[in-house]
């Protein structure tokens, strides 16, 4: 006879996330004799229970509202019944939070962008010492830390959930919960849609500034008579040049005649030529 021993699983809770100073999470199938433990840890990996929400049948732990730098743990939630203990499960952070980045997606054609903030207390307490840390990935795969946090991502193919989120990292260790995982439908390109119609603008008005050029060139190169000939201001000639010559009255100069010393004729003798 073969005997077959069927181990029982407890399925542990899902969506735990953490608003604010409230974490929240929801049951398994299995709700009967079912408590639910949070634990938190530091820097270090030893996960430590939060006595006020140790073996709880309630679906949420009230935490401190009035938490430091100091106390930004990460956090998770474990399900047990009877000798049973389900998997724990990490919280994600559903808002930025002193302790958690703040997370929008941009989704674009063929490309998702992150943004992110640097305004926050931790960078301005650590300074280079904290980073964001990005795990991206397509939906229903695993998530990967990717490098380089400041690029948008390209190339992703359209019509496909791609998802995100975002982790705190300080002096080489994760730092408080991540945010909660973020997905976007990566659009098609859309004829006459923003970015073809601002290159559609900018393409117009190059060539009519470059039209303006070429005009403005041609008319100071060949035509710079005609417009110096605009440009002069309007004249009138005097009324004295107007009148006719006749009824002016132009005084004339004449010259005094030189005095001459002359002898006086008193009688001529004619002469024959070639005579005495």
């Amino acid at each position: 006879m073969v005997c077959v021993v069927s181990e029982e699983v407890l399925v542990p809770p899902t969506r735990v996330h953490l608003n604010g100073s409230e974490l929240k999470w929801t049951a398994g199938p299995v709700q009967d004799d079912v408590t639910y433990s949070v634990f938190y840890s530091n820097e270090s990996s030893v996960w430590v229970p939060v006595p006020e929400c140790d073996h709880t049948s309630l679906l949420t732990c009230h935490l401190s509202a009035t938490r430091s730098l100091s106390e930004c743990f990460r956090l998770r939630v474990q399900a047990s019944r009877f000798r049973l203990e389900s998997e724990p499960v990490e919280a994600c952070s559903s808002h930025g939070s002193l302790c958690s980045p703040e997370v929008r997606l941009s989704a674009g054609p063929g490309s998702l962008t992150v943004l992110l903030s640097r305004n926050h207390s931790l960078f301005h307490e650590h300074a280079d010492h904290a980073i964001h840390v990005i795990y991206f990935g397509a939906e229903g795969e695993e998530l990967k830390e990717q490098e380089d946090a400041s690029k948008p991502f390209r190339n992703l193919e359209v019509g496909r959930r791609f998802c995100v989120t975002v982790q705190f990292r300080l002096h080489g260790k994760a730092f408080g919960p991540a945010s909660c995982k973020q997905c976007e439908v990566i659009p098609e390109r859309i004829l006459g849609g923003p970015e073809q119609k601002m290159i559609i603008a900018t393409v117009v008005l190059v060539v009519l500034l470059v039209s303006l050029g070429v005009w403005l060139a041609y008319v100071f190169i060949y035509k710079h008579k005609w417009i110096k000939r605009i440009l002069q201001p309007p004249y009138t000639i005097p009324d004295f040049f107007q009148e006719p010559i006749s009824e002016r009255t132009v005084p004339i100069l004449c010259p005094s005649p030189l005095e001459e010393r002359y002898d006086v004729v008193l009688s001529v003798t004619p002469r024959e030529l070639g005579g005495d």
